[in-house]
């Protein structure tokens, strides 16, 4: 299996996590049953430049079941082996290998996201990988986009000329994946590469962008500090709308692990995990923001 050797001459992963992936697939190839399976899934795809869901999960859990192994490193090897014929498909719609490099290197994110948070190597969100090989969502500089209909509300109304009516009109869905800082200069680039990538997703010369996330949750800018990165990120968006989670169901994306035990058991090892565990135990209440950014090309329109 030549998957694992291809990720570990083409992108960054651990060492530890390259040998363990090179023996996962060798228990998969020594069964006979397993290695259909896995040849299968990926024939699949390479056939219909699509994805059977319902299969491909069915595969995945014989899989773990036959050998023993964990399902979210199971379903590492079986999202990574299509991404191959994944880099066919960017080739057939004439783009840049570049950007099928930045859509894969997701698989290390959330790779690095799943053994924070379950002390595994592997995926852990099924259909988002799904999203991503059937060209559903697009990496462009430091964030990610998935063409939408705008439903950050339930009314409709008018910015900058432009009118979102939900369900109705274009939008971008941003997604942030966790790739280091949130510079404001380039979350400004990463929008103009949208706006260039997407020119059927404008409406007079404007470009509707949406994002709900407990990243952009305005309640955050109480314990942040003024113009850090993370600020002037939730400062890009309109927001028009916040809801409360005291579960913190979004607490491992911050800290690799649930909110079971409380602020107590969070670790404080960057500035923002400090200043939210601090606030947490002061009372604050873990949330999400909805908010929209309209975009000309060159700025945000505020």
């Amino acid at each position: 299996f030549p998957y694992t050797t291809l990720f570990r001459s083409t992108f960054d992963y651990p060492e530890e996590a390259v040998s363990f992936f090179l023996d996962v697939e060798r228990k998969i190839n020594d069964n006979s049953e397993t290695k259909k399976l896995l040849d299968e899934s990926t024939r699949r795809f390479e056939t219909t430049d699509n994805i059977d869901m319902d299969k491909l999960t069915k595969a995945i859990d014989r899989t773990a079941e036959l050998t023993g192994i964990q399902r979210r490193s199971v379903a590492f090897v079986f999202f990574t082996a299509m991404t191959g014929h994944l880099r066919d498909m960017y080739k057939k719609k004439g783009l840049p290998d570049e950007l099928w490099h930045d859509a894969v290197r997701d698989f290390g994110f959330k790779n690095r996201e799943c053994h924070e948070t379950y002390g595994e190597w592997g995926l852990f969100a099924d259909w988002w990988h799904r999203d991503f090989l059937m060209m559903g969502i697009y990496a462009l500089g430091r964030l990610q986009y998935q063409p939408a209909k705008y439903g950050m509300t339930d009314e409709t109304f008018e910015r900058h000329g432009l009118k979102l009516i939900p369900g109705e009109t274009d939008a971008l869905s941003i997604h942030i994946p966790s790739d280091g800082r949130l510079r404001e200069e380039d979350v400004i680039e990463s929008l103009k590469k949208a706006y260039d990538f997407f020119p059927d997703k404008r409406v007079d010369g404007k470009l509707l962008f949406q994002c709900s996330s407990w990243i952009i949750y305005p309640k955050m800018l109480d314990f942040m500090t003024p113009g850090s990165n993370l600020s002037r990120f939730i400062g890009c968006f309109e927001i028009l709308g916040e809801k409360q989670e005291p579960e913190f169901p979004d607490c491992w994306r911050l800290y690799g692990r649930d909110y079971s035990e409380g602020p107590s058991a969070l670790r404080r090892d960057t500035t923002l995990r400090r200043q939210y565990a601090e606030w947490l135990e002061k009372g604050g209440v873990p949330g999400r923001g909805k908010g929209i950014i309209i975009f000309d090309g060159e700025k945000i329109l505020h």
